[in-house]
This record gives structure tokens, sequence and C-alpha cells, in this order.
């Protein structure tokens, strides 16, 4: 209504237009338009407002005119900043809740063996083989918490200049005996035109190996693996392709959530790990996957990260 009276007495009866912009029909007369952003600080409170500037033009008029509309979008932003602190929180409640349901598990088997210990404590073969598990327990309850605080610390790793090739390479290597295991092929064609970037080479060791392994366990059947890297001028284009049994499309949309897992064993941390690492070198990762066709993994990392 007010943009309405307000169109109206500044055209001068020219309804023509008038109709024309409330209807969205304002190409013929429209010369141009701007959009502006004002934050304006008044003590402790910064108030945003919005500024369109549409500049007019019609042949029954022999001059041009402005049209200004200013809207107060203060509310919206303290609106949206408060979405993003409570999403915030209730992922940092997920991840909480996750971790302390995974962490019980090998406490659990730490007390029981613990106490087993102490009854077969003359038993140099039973001594022995609960202490190993004990500290297998361990071991997984330190990866564990690693791997946590990967996704909920802010980065504060060193990065370096590195290649990527030669990590993909060095990755090929250790999953290779797996995939002999289970008959998978691993193909990689690896471009030489790739330049070094600014990296944490241990951090993307861990994508690229936690990708590799989830190929080969999607192909206990055999299959082939193949490695893709590309430069596009801009970005390195990594792709990481099985033959393996898909993933259907309900479980694509949760499948970088943390504690989410297809498998019957693990943290379900991996990809979302992945994920965290990879906007850390501000980067993207994304899934395509076909039931019984296969998936293919693809990250792109951009020349400057920084």
């Amino acid at each position: 209504m007010y943009r309405e009276s307000f169109l109206k007495e500044e055209t001068k009866g020219d309804f023509g237009i008038v109709d024309a912009f409330l209807e969205n029909d304002i190409d013929e007369f429209l010369i141009s338009k701007k959009n502006h952003k004002i934050f304006i600080n008044q003590g402790n409170n910064i108030t945003v407002y919005e500024i369109d500037i549409f500049i007019f033009e019609t042949e029954e008029i022999d001059y041009s005119f402005p049209v200004i509309f200013c809207e107060d979008e203060t509310k919206e932003k303290m609106l949206n900043e408060k979405f993003e602190e409570l999403k915030k929180l209730s992922i940092a409640g997920e991840l909480a809740a996750g971790t302390i349901h995974e962490i019980k598990n090998p406490l659990s088997a730490i007390r029981g063996f613990v106490q087993l210990l102490e009854k077969s404590f003359q038993d140099e073969d039973k001594r022995k083989e609960y202490s190993n598990i004990i500290l297998k327990e361990l071991d997984r309850l330190t990866e564990l918490i690693r791997e946590f605080l990967i996704i909920a610390k802010p980065s504060d790793v060193k990065y370096t200049i590195g290649n990527i090739n030669l990590i993909i390479k060095d990755m090929i290597s250790l999953i290779e005996p797996k995939a002999n295991m289970y008959n998978i092929s691993v193909k990689a064609l690896l471009s030489e035109s790739i330049p070094e970037i600014k990296m944490n080479a241990e951090h993307i060791k861990q994508v690229f190996l936690n990708l590799f392994n989830n190929a080969v366990d999607a192909m206990h059947d055999g299959g082939e693996l193949f490695i893709v890297s590309s430069f596009n001028g801009n970005e390195i284009i990594t792709e990481i392709k099985d033959t393996g049994h898909g993933i259907s499309p309900d479980e694509m949309d949760k499948i970088f959530e943390p504690f989410y897992t297809t498998k019957n064993e693990g943290t379900g941390l991996g990809l979302a790990i992945c994920k965290k690492i990879i906007e850390n070198h501000k980067g993207t990762i994304s899934l395509n996957s076909q039931v019984g066709e296969g998936s293919t993994f693809t990250i792109l990392l951009p020349l400057k990260g920084d």
C-alpha cells in the first residue's frame, strides 16, 4: 500500500508504469537497478538497511526518474544470526551425544577386561591377551577423540606447500594390499599439470585413505577403483570412482552427517571428517551415486585457499 501510493504520487498520474511495476512487469520501463546495504553502528547495535534504486523511463514523459525503496533488515539479520547459533548448538549437541555413546563402548570393554585381568593375573597367556585387548580399546578411544576434535574444534593446523598427486600415490600404495584381497584393480590417471598447493598433508592423506577404504569396502565381490586428478586453471579436481553397490538417494542426503554410517562397524565420523578437512582447505566434496552402479566422490581444492 505504501509503495503504491508513493509511486502514484511521484509519477504524477503516470499510472501505466505504476501498474506495470506493481505487477512486476517493468522490463520495458526499467533502465537500471542497483542494490545497496548500509550498516549503521549505533552504540552496541548495528542497524542494517537494504536500499533498492530503480531508474525508469517512459515514452509518455520526457524524463527518467528514480524510485527508491528502503527496508530495515536488522530484525531479519538478527533472526538469521540466532538461527545459525541454534544450528551450531544443535550440531554440537548431536556430536556430544554421539561421542558419549561411542566412548561408552570401549570404556565398558576396558572395565570388563580389567576385572578379568584381576582374576587371571597368574595366567601369563590370559594376562597378555587381556592386556592387548585393553590397549586396542584405549587406542580406539584415542582415535575417536582425535576424530571428534577435527570436526568440533576450529582449525588451527599448519599448512605447507605440497603435491596432491604424491599423496594420492602414497595412499594407493597403502590400500593396494587390501584391494588385492578382494580382487579389486586400482587404476590412477593423474594429470602431470597439477600444481602444488598450500595444504595440511596429514589431513589430506586421511581424506584419501578414508575414501579409498570406503570404495574397497563397497566392492568385496571385486571391481575397479578409478582415481583421476586434473586441473581446470582454478581448482584441483580429484575423482574417486568405484564400481560397488552404490548408495540410495536417502542415504546420500545423510552421508556426510556425523555418526551416520551404512556399515556394521565404525563410528560414522569418517566422511564427516573428510568434509570438514576439505572445507578447512576452502574446497568442496560431493557424491554422485547410483544403486548397483557405484559411487563417485569429487573433491575440488582451490589453487588459492586462503
